[in-house]
């Protein structure tokens, strides 16, 4: 799967907005700006929200 890779500026803009407090963590936004999921990488719910956009999509080992 392609998609972009954001790595954050040292002064920490997003963590910042999106109020991210521990690593890792997980931002997925569609291009219209709207969050999806906002967690932990680990979490099924990811996986919920990555079928929201592309249904044929399986998580590793499933």
């Amino acid at each position: 799967m392609k998609m972009p890779w954001l790595v954050e500026p040292e002064d920490r803009p997003y963590s910042t907005v999106l109020e991210i407090k521990s690593i890792p963590a997980m931002v997925l936004v569609t291009p219209d700006g709207k969050v999806q999921f906002f967690g932990h990488p680990q979490s099924p719910d990811l996986w919920k929200a990555l079928k929201k956009i592309d249904p044929g999509i399986e998580a590793p080992g499933s």
